[in-house]
């Protein structure tokens, strides 16, 4: 197995875009990261609150996508083991 996936925190996510907790590691950023958002949004006010929380989220999401075990992108989906294309979709194709 790949070392990046072995000391992976977070996985990407099966539909959509970015990742979500795979380990207990990444689970403690989420409850960490919220609570810091909670406080920064209860005790601190205006350019304040919202330069903190700015702070807070990019860090977050830097954490997050260094400790995903592979790449953040757009995704449809498995359908039987395969990646689900958009051109497999159905009605909504072009």
């Amino acid at each position: 197995m790949d070392a990046r996936i072995d000391k992976a925190w977070f996985a990407p996510k099966r539909y959509g875009y970015g990742a979500t907790p795979l380990a207990w590691q990444g689970w403690v950023a989420v409850i960490v990261f919220a609570g810091l958002l909670t406080f920064d949004i209860a005790l601190l006010r205006g350019a304040a609150r919202w330069g903190c929380g700015l702070v807070l989220v990019a860090g977050f999401v830097c954490v997050a996508y260094r400790k995903t075990a592979g790449a953040w992108r757009w995704r449809w989906g498995m359908r039987g083991g395969e990646r689900l294309h958009r051109s497999d979709r159905g009605a909504d194709t072009d």
